[in-house]
């Protein structure tokens, strides 16, 4: 895989632990959006936000995009309003209370996050915006969106690419119907696409020599050499890495989006390095 040149971390403007957003709601057809970008924006993006929907810390990462690249940025309200509780998160509790939550979770996926589910309100986004003047549009999905974002992408050919934030639930499937360039940015909570063995040797090797399943199916693919994937570790074992390959190992899920807690410096940190990736990765796809 030939990697997109990674734009020093210093150009991205930080991200703020109490900061107020800056874009607006608006309303598309029958569902609200969170929009943000100048009006004469060339380039935009639709946001798939978590399970937990709007939060300040997802209309900020919406406000980082459509600062440092004069995006039109759009985040749909999917769900509505109804967001799943953080309070109901399956951690931190017992046995009985954490299968309790899991239960919750799930059915709550099933009732609001299928691509069933999803698609109608992607289209409506699209439709928005291609009146405004926008033939294509990048996504960025960040856990369950992750997934929609691969599958909404597979059905179109506007989709310049997709943006995968610690994302869940994917598949070998996912990949395999994959059809436009993917920056993938998962976390220690995700499970890895290198495996182990890989992983050592990507001190020493290019991402085109991964074996696993996952990349095997990137491999066939024309848009190969312009995927990525990410993973921080730290910045002296990152030094150590292989410059285009290196491991979100020191950071956990949710932490670019609902639950991260910005107020704390390591995680602003990553967040900054997710949005200097994210806008690097559509620099490829926007101007070629």
């Amino acid at each position: 895989m030939t990697p997109l040149p990674v734009k020093a971390c210093c150009t991205v403007k930080p991200v703020e632990s109490d900061y107020e957003p800056v874009g607006a709601l608006v309303q598309i057809d029958d569902y609200s959006a969170y929009v943000v970008g100048p009006e004469e924006a060339k380039k935009a993006i639709i946001v798939l936000y978590d399970i937990f929907g709007f939060h300040a810390n997802t209309k900020q990462f919406c406000d980082a995009l459509a600062r440092e690249r004069d995006y039109k940025v759009v985040m749909p309200d999917f769900f509505m309003g109804d967001y799943f509780s953080q309070d109901h998160v399956p951690s931190g509790h017992g046995f009985l209370v954490n299968s309790i939550n899991w239960v919750r979770l799930i059915s709550y996926i099933i009732g609001h996050a299928t691509f069933s589910k999803t698609e109608p309100c992607l289209d409506k986004t699209y439709a928005w915006l291609k009146n405004q003047g926008h033939d294509t549009v990048g996504l960025v999905g960040f856990c369950w969106g992750g997934k929609r974002s691969i599958e909404y992408a597979a059905k179109h050919d506007f989709v310049v690419g997709a943006a995968l934030i610690h994302p869940s639930m994917m598949t070998l499937g996912d990949f395999k119907m994959a059809k436009s360039p993917l920056l993938l940015i998962p976390t220690k909570d995700e499970p890895d696409l290198v495996s182990n063995s890989e992983r050592r040797r990507l001190c020493h090797a290019d991402l085109s020599s991964i074996q696993t399943p996952h990349f095997e199916l990137l491999k066939t693919k024309p848009f190969f050499d312009k995927c990525k994937h990410v993973r921080y570790q730290g910045k002296l074992l990152r030094l150590l890495s292989h410059p285009f390959h290196s491991f979100f190992l020191d950071i956990n899920h949710g932490f670019a989006s609902a639950r991260g807690d910005w107020t704390d410096e390591h995680v602003r940190s990553r967040v900054n390095d997710a949005i200097q990736e994210t806008v690097t990765f559509f620099d490829g796809l926007f101007d070629v």
